[in-house]
C-alpha cells in the first residue's frame, strides 16, 4: 500500500536505522513520536505486527487518534480497520497494530512483534524493558525503537542503556545489533530557535540545557515527578 510520510532528517534517522535495538535520547519536541508511529504504520501496511508502548493509558489513546488521523485514506477504502475498544488497527494485508500502556509491563508478554516503540521510555517503568525484549525475539529481524528525553539523569534505566551503548565501540555495536541517536531541539523546523532561546529564562539552567540541548544531567531536573502516581485507580471513558 502507498504510504509516504514527510520525515525531518532525524525522523528519517530513527525509522531506517537497522539496528535491532535503537535507543533515542533527544530534546523535547523533535517530533520522535510522530516520526516513530509513522515508521509502525509503514510496517503494519506491509503486512508486520507492529506495537506501539506509551507510558501511561491516555498518552497511548493519543497515539492511536493521531494515527487513525493518518490512515483516513486507508480506512475509506476499507484496507484498514480501527477496533476503537482495544484501540488497534487491523490491516487487509495481515499487519496490525497494538497500542499498550507501560503502566503494567505483564500485559505486553505473550506478543510477537516485527516492530516495537517505546515512546518516552524513561517515564515508563524498568519492566517494559525485558518485557519487550521477549515480544520480539521469535520474529526474524524485527526492531525495537526506544525514545525518550534525557532529563530525569543518568540514574533512569532508559538513560543508562543510552550511557552504555554509547560507550561501546562501533564493533560492539554491530555485534549486539545495538545503537543509539542523540539530539537536540531545533534546527529541524518544529521549535524556532527564538523560542527556544526565550524559554531558557523561563526554567532552570540544567532543566533547559536537558529539555533543549539533550544534554544528560547528573540527576533528575524534571519538573514533574511521581507522574506514574498521578495516573492510577480505574480509568472511565467519561466524567461521573
Amino acid at each position: 500500500m502507498k504510504f509516504n510520510l514527510p520525515y525531518t532528517d532525524r525522523q528519517r534517522a530513527m525509522v531506517t536505522n537497522p539496528s535491532r535495538l535503537l535507543w533515542i535520547g533527544c530534546g523535547t519536541k523533535t517530533g520522535k513520536t510522530f516520526g516513530l508511529l509513522g515508521w509502525l504504520l509503514e510496517g503494519m501496511l506491509s503486512g508486520e505486527p507492529c506495537c506501539y508502548v506509551g507510558p501511561w493509558y491516555f498518552r497511548c489513546r493519543a497515539a492511536f487518534d493521531l494515527c487513525k488521523d493518518i490512515v483516513q485514506p486507508h480506512m475509506r477504502s476499507r484496507q484498514v480497520a480501527a477496533n476503537e475498544s482495544r484501540i488497534k488497527f487491523y490491516c487487509a494485508g495481515g499487519g496490525y497494530l497494538d497500542f499498550m500502556s507501560a503502566d503494567e509491563p505483564n500485559s505486553l508478554f505473550g506478543g510477537n512483534y516485527a516492530r516495537l516503540v517505546v515512546d518516552e521510555a524513561s517515564r515508563c517503568p524498568a519492566a517494559i524493558y525485558p518485557a519487550a525484549l521477549t515480544t520480539i525475539s521469535g520474529v526474524a529481524d524485527a526492531r525495537i525503537r526506544l525514545a525518550f528525553n534525557v532529563e530525569l539523569g543518568n540514574k533512569n534505566w532508559a538513560i543508562r542503556n543510552l550511557l552504555r551503548v554509547q560507550a561501546l565501540s562501533k564493533e560492539e555495536q554491530e555485534r549486539t545489533s545495538e545503537s543509539f541517536l542523540t539530539f537536540p531541539s531545533g534546527g529541524d523546523g518544529l521549535v524556532a530557535p527564538d523560542v527556544i532561546a526565550l524559554l531558557r529564562n523561563q526554567m532552570p539552567e540544567s532543566l533547559w540545557r536537558a529539555l533543549y540541548l539533550a544534554e544528560i544531567p547528573t540527576s533528575d531536573v524534571s519538573l514533574f515527578r511521581n507522574i506514574d502516581r498521578v495516573f492510577c485507580g480505574q480509568e472511565m471513558e467519561r466524567a461521573q
